[in-house]
Formats: C-alpha cells, structure tokens, sequence
C-alpha cells in the first residue's frame, strides 16, 4: 500500500503541469494528497532531518508571522483560515523535494511534461490571437486579452511569467545556453510574445524584468 501511495505521489508531481492549466481544484487537490503522502512517509520512515534546515525554519517563521497577524483582523476566522491553509505550500516545497532526491527518474518525467505542457500553452494562445478561438473552441472575449486554455480565467501572463525561471532552469539542466543561444533567444522572444498578448501589465513588467536579468547574467545575448 505504501508504494501505491509512493507511486501516486510521484506520478501526480509528474502532471502537476498540466493540473494547474486545468484549473484550481485538481492542482490544489493534489498539492493536498502529495503532502499527505510525504508526511505519511516521514513519520513511517522516522526520516525528520530534512526538517532541520534553514530554509524551513524560514518558511515556518512567516508562516507563524501571518497567521499570528490574522489574530488581529477585522474577520479573525476568514483572516486565520486564509493564512493557515498556505502550510500546505510549505509542506509541498518539501515534499517534491523528498521525491525527486528518492525517485531519480522523476525529474525527467516532469521535466518532459512541463516543457510540452508551456509549449501548448504558447501555441494555443498564439492559435487563439489569429484565429480568434483556441484548441478547445475557446474564444476571445476581451479583444485586450487573451486566456488560451484557462477559459474565462484571466491568468495566462500570470501563468507563463511565474513558471519562466523554472522553465530555464530546466532548459538549463538540459543544454549549454551559451551552445544554444538561438534556441535560448527564440524561447525568450515566444513567451514574451505570449505575455504580451495575454493583456496583463503586471505580468508584462516582470516578464521584462526577468529578460533584463537574463541579458545581464548571460553575456551571449548581449552580442550583436
């Protein structure tokens, strides 16, 4: 039965990609039973040295910080139960954690997953922008903005700017970005596209943010 659950775990941190361009209530679902399979795992295991980290007790201490806060807010309950259900977040950062180090095949699943997964997001929004409907018969309703295949959410920039580090990282992992700087560029040039069509300033802003940070840090896009 354990190494169901393992499997479980492994498997839903594989497609969780895909679980957040699905919608709230599956990603958050499985953010829940991930957390509850790792904490089952570390007391079955006695395995708490992962614990005893600076980077937890960080975590622990603004966790602590606003949930101590939200004793003082107008609406204690609503405030409390706002800031008490983010351990969750914490808890998770752990637990994929746990499972990539024990499972080293994991991380190319998700990797391969999450690369396809930001690839149709890009594709179905360009789709969307040109033919005015997307993969799923989506169309625009705000001809500012575009949602792709989150529907009538509003959080395709939010979506693409957010998961942008990671997706270097990975791509990163992968290749020399300095061997491949017309791939590193073409990338670049697609989701700041994307961001720009999505309609969201915010999001446009530290997406420009972070192309700035990568023309510093890496010289060869710097080159005429």
């Amino acid at each position: 039965m354990s190494k169901n659950f393992y499997n479980l775990a492994c498997f839903l941190i594989s497609i969780f990609p895909i679980l957040i361009v699905s919608g709230p209530f599956l990603s958050d679902s499985a953010v829940i039973i991930i957390d509850l399979i790792f904490i089952y795992r570390i007391f079955f295991e006695k395995n708490f040295e992962m614990f005893r980290n600076k980077y937890f007790y960080f975590l622990i201490f603004f966790f602590s910080y606003f949930s101590i806060r939200s004793l003082f807010a107008d609406d204690i309950l609503f405030s409390f139960k706002s800031s008490f259900s983010y351990i969750r977040f914490i808890i998770f950062i752990f637990a994929v954690s746990y499972f990539l180090n024990s499972n080293k095949k994991l991380f190319s699943f998700f990797s391969k997953i999450f690369l396809f997964t930001i690839f149709i997001v890009c594709i179905d929004a360009l789709f969307q922008y040109i033919f005015g409907f997307n993969f799923l018969g989506f169309e625009i309703e705000n001809p500012d903005k575009l949602n792709g295949l989150f529907g009538d959410e509003a959080v395709l920039g939010s979506f693409i700017v957010r998961l942008t580090p990671l997706l270097f990282a990975v791509l990163f992992y992968y290749m020399n970005p300095n061997k491949n700087i017309l791939i590193v560029i073409s990338i670049l040039l697609l989701i700041e596209l994307v961001t720009f069509l999505s309609g969201s300033r915010s999001s446009l802003f530290l997406m420009i943010l972070f192309v700035g940070l990568m023309f510093l840090t890496y010289k060869n896009l710097r080159k005429p």
